[in-house]
């Protein structure tokens, strides 16, 4: 991210903002990736609490999502791609890999490590993983929206949970999630119509979801 870049100028009001701060950041000014992660972190925290299985350490697993957000940053198409949809496809690629070296681990008769594969849990790059980041993530595990949300999608039955993830967090379509949860594609749009009716009444959940939800 050191490569010099044409100056990035503050956009008026009715520009995006986003996408004014991921240009600013690919340009070298780690400030505003920080601003952007910011903006993304209440729902990547409820998305590992809700995807990531319990022997593997969400904190870990999301300092590594910064990690390699902030690694592969210049890839980034701040323009013809949101930055939401870019760091979790990041954060999934991340769960994927974890999810792969337990497996692995297991098949081998070995423990899996907490965070297993995660790089920091390997112990590169946690240097590079500022005070701030771990802030963020304390912050989070006390935010009330964030806890009112996690207990909202503890009541709701597998089926249920996992459209609110894949569609709600993730970005997916009713079809996409109805294949990922072995559902029939009817069954999938009408359960997350309802539910996206009750989201849109909840507003203290708003923050955490897609904006279209």
């Amino acid at each position: 991210m050191s490569e010099p870049r044409e100056p990035i100028h503050e956009p008026e009001g009715g520009l995006d903002q986003t996408g004014f701060l991921a240009r600013a950041a690919q340009g070298g000014d780690l400030a505003r990736f920080e601003l952007l992660y910011q903006r993304v972190a209440p729902s990547l925290y409820a998305w590992a609490s809700l995807r990531v299985p319990r022997d593997i350490d969400s904190g870990d697993l999301l300092g590594d999502v910064w990690l390699r957000a902030v690694q592969s940053l210049r890839n980034h198409d701040a323009v013809n791609q949101e930055f939401r949809a870019w760091i979790f496809g990041i954060a999934k690629n991340v769960l994927y890999e974890a999810l792969r070296q337990r497996a692995r681990s297991r098949a081998h008769g070995v423990r899996p490590a907490i965070g297993a594969g995660s790089s920091l849990s390997a112990g590169h790059g946690i240097e590079a993983l500022p005070e701030s980041v771990t802030s963020i993530s304390r912050a989070l595990a006390r935010d009330e929206s964030v806890q009112r949300f996690l207990e909202y999608c503890g009541r709701l039955d597998a089926d249920d949970r996992g459209l609110l993830v894949h569609c709600a967090l993730e970005g997916f379509t009713c079809v996409e999630a109805a294949t990922r949860l072995g559902i029939t594609s009817e069954a999938a749009t009408k359960r997350w119509q309802r539910l996206r009716q009750q989201l849109r009444e909840a507003g203290w959940v708003q923050e955490l979801l897609l904006p279209d939800v």
